[in-house]
């Protein structure tokens, strides 16, 4: 992964490049979404942070578990998700 100005491309993970920071200056989801990592391994200092979200959220996950790991958040290594529905 590669950081790049208002974005990281993901494309040696297989992903694709995303924006992280908008012109006005507010965080993209992904970014959010590492907090809530941060927060909650600071909260239950857990091994394994799981979670149970419908299946079109799996490339969610992959990116924000890419993206936890480049950043080295604590927890990032336990972050899984488990998706359900239909295809």
């Amino acid at each position: 992964m590669r950081i790049v100005q208002f974005g990281a491309d993901l494309t040696p993970d297989g992903l694709d490049q995303k924006l992280l920071l908008r012109s006005d200056g507010t965080a993209v989801l992904y970014d959010a979404g590492s907090g809530d990592c941060v927060d909650r391994h600071k909260e239950f200092n857990f091994d394994k942070n799981i979670y149970v979200v419908e299946m079109n959220k799996n490339y969610h996950f992959q990116v924000l578990k890419a993206l936890s790991k480049e950043w080295v958040i604590a927890g990032a290594d336990g972050l899984i998700h488990f998706s359900y529905g239909m295809d």
